[in-house]
């Protein structure tokens, strides 16, 4: 694979690319669908464990191989000073957001969810992501 292939924005989308992501997002819905299942047999459950849980992975390695070709030319300091504050307030966001929904789900005023989630929930200060456990 060439950097470059990634890089130009003249070219048009790598269609194999685009294929292997909608194939790890169905592996994904899957895995919390027959996560969700108690009744499965043991032995089905390890089946479907061992093929769906490569989506994530195959996912981390697709932007691995993006952001590969744009940190290419760059000082890699520079590259992740400029990603660092994104990906906080990415967390931050993801967790208020999955923390004020089950807040109001569980019967609390949207205004009590919200600041609740804001300031004891937030994934970031004090450390406690309340109910976004996938944070």
């Amino acid at each position: 694979m060439n950097v470059n292939q990634f890089t130009n924005k003249n070219t048009t989308r790598i269609s194999w690319i685009d294929q292997l992501k909608a194939i790890c997002m169905i592996l994904v819905v899957f895995t919390h669908c027959h996560e969700n299942t108690y009744d499965l047999p043991k032995v089905w459950t390890s089946i479907f464990y061992s093929i769906d849980r490569c989506g994530v992975p195959i996912f981390f390695m697709l932007s691995g191989a993006f952001i590969i070709a744009k940190a290419y030319n760059q000082n890699i300091f520079t590259f992740y000073i400029k990603r660092i504050p994104r990906f906080i307030f990415a967390i931050a966001l993801c967790a208020i957001v999955t923390n004020t929904i089950f807040l109001i789900t569980t019967g609390k005023p949207i205004i009590h969810a919200v600041s609740s989630a804001i300031y004891h929930y937030n994934g970031i200060y004090k450390g406690d992501d309340g109910k976004a456990i996938q944070l």
